[in-house]
């Protein structure tokens, strides 16, 4: 059994990896995301939704007094929460900017920090990041540099976990490609996204199936030697 804290549990990528990989009958879940979720009868007690603001600490108390409440340890986090304001610097302001920061990276630290003292002794951690943060692209002014800085701040964490933890907590990221998706699928047929798509070398989508592969291979111990590592996940869009 395992328990679960998955920030950004809205979006399709943290979506995708709970419906196919997380057994409710089983693992306990932590959702958390700006955004309320759908109201269903069928919620096992298994899974207890948070909706509030990741990037101020001071919201976090609700979470905290379950955790107290129910004497409950972390050993599996997935943080999976972005912002694509799609700008370019022309576009952008400065508000788009520092917000863009603040919560695609900011808001790990942030997490992070508030609720270090409830991972278990053997943690892992998977940090959705982006092929943005690796290479330059146009309109993500915001958005790149964000991801870059995520990327890194995972390097940064692992070298700190390893020196100053008495935990043995765990630490990597993906960085996905384009992404197949129902939302997305009629652009890349459109003549835009198969020029975007003929930048790859395999000129293919990455699926959210491949992701959460690989976001379950990363949380389990299996993957025990890769630490603070960056997995691209591009079809060869970052190596040229």
């Amino acid at each position: 059994m395992s328990n679960y804290l998955i920030l950004g549990s809205q979006g399709q990528i943290s979506s995708n990896f709970i419906k196919n990989f997380i057994d409710v009958s089983n693992d306990k879940l932590i959702l958390v995301d700006r955004v309320s979720p759908i109201k269903t009868n069928e919620v096992p007690n298994s899974i207890i939704n948070f909706t509030f603001d990741i990037t101020k600490k001071e919201n976090y108390n609700g979470i905290l007094k379950f955790l107290i409440e129910h004497d409950m340890k972390i050993d599996k986090i997935l943080f999976s929460v972005g912002k694509n304001p799609m700008n370019n610097f022309f576009s952008s302001n400065i508000d788009d900017f520092e917000s863009t920061l603040s919560t695609n990276l900011t808001s790990l630290y942030v997490s992070l920090k508030v609720l270090y003292d409830f991972f278990d002794d053997k943690t892992s951690i998977v940090v959705i990041s982006s092929q943005n943060g690796i290479v330059g692209h146009e309109d993500r002014i915001e958005y790149g540099p964000s991801k870059a800085a995520l990327i890194h701040l995972v390097k940064n964490l692992s070298v700190d976990f390893s020196l100053y933890s008495k935990k043995d907590i765990k630490i990597n990221c993906i960085s996905p490609g384009y992404v197949k998706t129902s939302r997305n699928i009629s652009f890349f047929n459109s003549i835009k996204g198969k020029k975007l798509l003929n930048k790859s070398l395999y000129k293919k989508l990455t699926t959210l199936d491949e992701i959460s592969y690989m976001i379950d291979f990363l949380l389990k111990d299996h993957s025990d030697s890769i630490r603070g590592q960056n997995i691209s996940m591009d079809y060869g869009y970052t190596i040229i």
